[in-house]
């Protein structure tokens, strides 16, 4: 009751603004989602394409970087 009274003080222009506002706020919101939950998708893509990428772990084809696995895996304290 007090809903309708009050709309009947209302413009209905500025009623219809406001609706327009919300709507076009609400799509912006869901876009801003989209592009997010896309950047993340591609992002996990790169990373797994880059770890599967060269020889096989373990296979002795990549000594370099089996070296650096190794000594990621197992830190240094400090010279002794």
């Amino acid at each position: 009751m007090a809903a309708s009274a009050l709309l009947a003080t209302v413009d209905p222009g500025s009623v219809r603004l406001v609706a327009v506002a919300v709507a076009l706020v609400a799509v912006l919101a869901i876009v801003l989602v989209l592009v997010l939950v896309a950047l993340v998708a591609i992002r996990r893509r790169r990373r797994r394409r880059r770890e599967h990428s060269g020889p096989a772990p373990g296979s002795g084809l990549d000594p370099w970087r089996e070296a650096g696995r190794r000594a990621r895996a197992f830190p240094r304290r400090g010279k002794e």
